[in-house]
C-alpha cells in the first residue's frame, strides 16, 4: 500500500468552468466503454458543488492515471517505469524488459508489481494530475493518499482513498474520495503467460513450449515470436478485444541463441 504526506492545492473557480469541467468528466468517466469499473463510497448527489467539483477531478485523474498505466503494463512487460536495473531494450519510446539473459532471470514477482509499479505509478500521476488544479476560488487541502492495488483474474484492482478539506465562503467541508476501480483484462494470465515462457526457455536454450502456445491460443492469447536480431527474440502476447476493446499486448524479451518451437 502506497501512502504520503499532507499536500495544500489552491484553487480558483469559475461556475462556467465548473460546469463545462463536470459535462466533460460526465463524458470522459463512462466505465463500460473502457472496461474500467468504479465503486464509490459516495453518492455525488449529496455533495455541495465545491466538493463535487473535487471529486471529479480526482476521479478523472484517477482514471486517466490507471488508463496510462495499463498501456505501459503491458508494452513495457509488466513496468510502468523506466526500468534502472535490469536490462531492457527500446522500442517506439516503449522500455522492453529482458526477462532473461543468459543464465540469469529477470522477471519480475507479483508482490513487486503491485506494490512497487502499479501502486507508485497511480499514486504520483494521480496526485501530478490534481496537483494541476487552477482557476478555482476555494482552498482545498489534501490528506494522506492511500493506494492499494491486486493482479487478478478480472483485471488490475485499485483501492484509493483520498482525505480533503475544502476552504470556502468562512468553511470547512471535511470528506474523503474512496473509490475501487477496476480495470478489467487478462493481465494476471498475460504476466504469467510470460513468465512461463521465459523461465522454460532459460532452462532450456533455443526453445518454446508449442503445446503452452496452443494452449494460450485456444484461451484467446496469441503469442508473436520476432526475432530482433542475433541474440534477441521479442515475445508479444496478445488478448483480443482486451482493455478499451481493443486489442490488448503483453511484450518481453529474452536473450537466445537460436529458437526452435517445441
Amino acid at each position: 500500500m502506497r501512502k504520503r504526506g499532507q499536500l495544500t492545492v489552491f484553487i480558483l473557480l469559475g461556475l462556467l468552468l465548473f460546469v463545462s469541467f463536470s459535462i466533460i468528466l460526465l463524458v470522459n468517466t463512462n466505465a463500460d466503454k473502457q472496461n474500467l469499473k468504479s465503486e464509490v463510497s459516495q453518492s455525488l448527489e449529496t455533495l455541495s458543488i465545491e466538493e463535487t467539483a473535487v471529486r471529479n477531478k480526482i476521479n478523472f485523474c484517477l482514471d486517466e492515471s490507471i488508463r496510462r498505466g495499463v498501456i505501459l503494463f503491458g508494452r513495457q512487460g509488466g513496468y510502468m517505469y523506466d526500468q534502472f536495473f535490469i536490462p531492457t531494450m527500446t522500442i517506439t519510446d516503449f522500455h522492453i524488459p529482458m526477462y532473461t539473459v543468459d543464465d540469469k532471470k529477470f522477471i519480475p514477482t507479483i508482490d513487486y508489481l503491485e506494490d512497487v509499479q502499479i501502486e507508485e505509478f497511480v499514486y504520483y500521476e494521480t496526485l501530478d494530475c490534481i496537483n494541476d488544479f487552477i482557476d478555482y476560488n476555494f482552498i482545498v487541502e489534501l490528506g494522506n493518499l492511500s493506494v492499494d492495488s491486486k493482479l487478478k483474474e478480472e483485471g488490475i484492482e485499485i483501492k484509493f482513498n483520498l482525505p480533503y478539506n475544502i476552504n470556502s465562503t468562512n468553511k470547512v467541508l471535511k470528506n474523503k474520495f474512496k473509490v475501487t476501480k477496476l480495470a478489467e483484462g487478462k493481465y494476471l494470465e498475460l504476466y504469467e503467460a510470460a513468465k512461463k515462457i521465459a523461465e522454460f526457455q532459460l532452462e532450456n536454450p533455443g526453445m518454446v513450449i508449442r503445446e503452452y502456445l496452443e494452449e494460450l491460443f485456444n484461451e484467446g492469447i496469441y503469442v508473436d515470436i520476432m526475432p530482433f536480431d542475433e541474440n534477441i527474440i521479442l515475445f508479444n502476447l496478445m488478448e483480443q478485444k482486451g482493455f478499451g476493446e481493443r486489442d490488448y499486448v503483453f511484450q518481453f524479451a529474452t536473450y537466445y541463441e537460436g529458437i526452435v518451437l517445441e
